[in-house]
């Protein structure tokens, strides 16, 4: 199943994206919101967010819903652009960085099971680094988890990026 990256914005915030003309792809539009739809590249995790008029969600491709919008520009759905990852990421971070909040998680669902199973993908690495951040948890708390919980060794240089980028923030 493909996983599509959905991005709804007004027309003063399309502004800020004008470098999509260089990656284009199927457009949709309803009242005064268009609606970009691009495949998720492999190896790219970014959770969904809203921030200042943009709001960005992932969905698979059986689960998309477009009753109401009307199609504006009738490409097949591309594949997004790294300049396109690179932006969203800033913006999740910068989303992240404004919800960070020092509350302890339930150790219940999918935290408790990643806790007694361990982490085997790049999206459950992506995943934890994010929970365990905006709940206030530090860089070193964070690590002493997922070195004592990896099943893949090989995710260790994925999760130190992670981290880091979120660490770092951005600039």
């Amino acid at each position: 199943m493909n996983t599509i990256m959905e991005l709804t914005f007004t027309p003063q915030t399309m502004k800020l994206f004008s470098f999509l003309k260089e990656n284009p792809t199927a457009v949709y539009k309803k009242g005064n919101y268009y609606k970009f739809l691009y495949f998720e590249p492999l190896d790219v995790y970014i959770s969904e967010f809203t921030y200042k008029g943009i709001k960005f969600r992932k969905l698979e491709s059986k689960d998309l819903k477009l009753a109401g919008w009307k199609l504006v520009r009738d490409m097949p759905i591309s594949l997004a652009k790294p300049e396109l990852i690179t932006v969203l990421k800033d913006l999740e971070k910068v989303r992240i960085k404004e919800n960070r909040q020092g509350t302890g998680i339930k150790l219940t669902g999918w935290i408790l099971e990643t806790l007694t199973l361990g982490l085997y993908t790049k999206q459950e690495t992506a995943l934890f680094v994010r929970l365990l951040y905006i709940n206030g948890y530090s860089c070193e708390d964070i690590a002493g988890l997922f070195s004592a919980i990896v099943k893949r060794p090989a995710l260790a240089r994925y999760f130190i990026k992670e981290l880091s980028n979120l660490e770092r923030g951005v600039t």
